[in-house]
């Protein structure tokens, strides 16, 4: 177990380093921050499912703690909450969640830091979303989900880093349907500029997923790049990256992936910047015939003297090997619209629109997702907030059987507080 492994040197490292920073620390104060929730909320699907649509209230009491600690060399921080949820009608669905999580980061010397962060996750929630990818899954039954991270920088200049972390994740399910996995691998990092304007990156990733039942897989990734300031205001960037994926069933093709972007990013004016990429992809299975495409992001913001317009558009692909879905290499493209604004001096506004394609290589289906939502949050006093949002989901799969739409509308109030320890 991953947990055992290190777990003794990290008791040691948290021994060594409050004891070297002894004077830093004692001159440092705890704070607690503390806060409730109450939210009601309206589901007209709370399964996500294409038949049988239930809908109902929900009721989200989420009591939170969070105990923090900053000094000049060490950040610390604690934070629990509990959401409880309590189903009007369908009572088999409540739920008491767990969240925690340990983040720390201290600085042995000015130019060396070394964090941890540890998370646990427990839900019985129909929609999964972790690291910017969303699952749907077929049951309500509990899971949880562990994820560990140990790391450290030396900043050899302001600009010239070497970086190295090793994280481990891993998800336990009741339904018997989705296999509990294990996610755990190193990342190595370099920046070096030999001039002002110019700078170099590389990178490298191992990645290995073991399962209940499938056979494990692994994947490689090593990344190079170079960034070039233009202007104060201009930059221009090159990255090539290699992916090399091993599986050890029998019946799921090994493949490399190849890609090569330009981008370059741009600030238009003091209110507005820009970002563009446009780059080109590479697959070459054992097996299958090889594919390619085209990859691009583009990205707009703008401000405003009472709020902010983003837009974000992207087209590539992704590697999805975890979670109730596991797509595998799949093929996407999407584009985000988000709106915020200051109604008045307590008183925002926010907007968001969204659509995603996706096209797994392992798959004859094809997963496209809108979504949109508007909330409205109020502040009544300093201690005690109030807010409001309706939501829209809708995925359509080709087959039809994982389609499924889904309207959320929650009103809520929020109070929290901080106490000097």
């Amino acid at each position: 177990m991953f947990y055992k492994r290190i777990g003794k040197y990290l008791v040691i490292l948290l021994i060594f380093s409050f004891t070297i920073s002894e004077h830093v620390v004692i001159a440092a104060d705890w704070f607690l921050h503390y806060g409730l929730s109450v939210t009601e909320t309206w589901d007209s699907n709370i399964n996500r499912t294409s038949t049988n649509e239930m809908s109902d209230f929900i009721t989200h009491l989420t009591p939170t703690l969070s105990l923090r600690r900053n000094t000049e060399n060490t950040k610390l921080s604690l934070n629990y909450e509990a959401p409880l949820s309590y189903y009007a009608r369908h009572h088999n669905y409540d739920f008491p969640g767990q969240n925690f999580s340990l983040n720390w980061t201290h600085h042995l010397t000015e130019k060396f830091n070394y964090f941890i962060n540890e998370s646990y996750f427990l839900s019985n929630s129909a929609q999964e979303t972790t690291d910017n990818v969303t699952s749907i899954r077929k049951t309500r039954k509990s899971y949880y989900t562990i994820t560990s991270t140990i790391g450290s920088a030396y900043n050899f200049t302001d600009r010239d880093k070497l970086s190295v972390r090793y994280s481990d994740s891993r998800q336990q399910n009741r339904d018997p349907s989705v296999e509990d996995s294990i996610s755990y691998g190193p990342t190595i990092g370099v920046s070096y500029w030999p001039k002002e304007h110019i700078g170099f990156n590389f990178g490298y990733s191992f990645n290995r997923r073991e399962y209940e039942r499938t056979p494990p897989n692994y994947t490689s990734n090593y990344s190079s790049g170079v960034t070039w300031i233009v202007t104060p205001h201009t930059s221009s960037s090159f990255t090539y990256n290699v992916a090399r994926f091993h599986s050890e069933a029998l019946k799921t093709e090994d493949y490399t992936t190849q890609s090569a972007n330009v981008g370059v990013n741009h600030q238009i004016g003091p209110h507005l910047s820009s970002s563009l990429s446009l780059g080109y992809y590479y697959r070459n299975p054992t097996r299958s015939r090889s594919n390619s495409g085209i990859t691009y992001s583009l990205s707009l913001k703008k401000a405003l003297e009472y709020g902010g317009i983003s837009i974000t558009g992207k087209g590539g692909y992704k590697e999805e090997y975890v979670g109730p879905e596991r797509k595998g290499f799949t093929r996407t493209r999407g584009i985000s619209a988000s709106f915020h604004y200051k109604l008045g001096e307590f008183t925002n506004m926010s907007f968001a629109v969204g659509y995603l394609y996706e096209k797994p290589a392992s798959e004859d289906k094809i997963y496209e997702t809108w979504n949109t939502s508007f909330s409205l949050h109020r502040t009544f006093l300093k201690w005690l907030t109030g807010f409001s949002s309706i939501s829209y989901i809708k995925r359509n799969v080709t087959d039809n059987t994982e389609s499924f739409q889904d309207w959320t509308i929650t009103v809520g109030l929020s109070a929290h507080g901080i106490s000097k320890l």
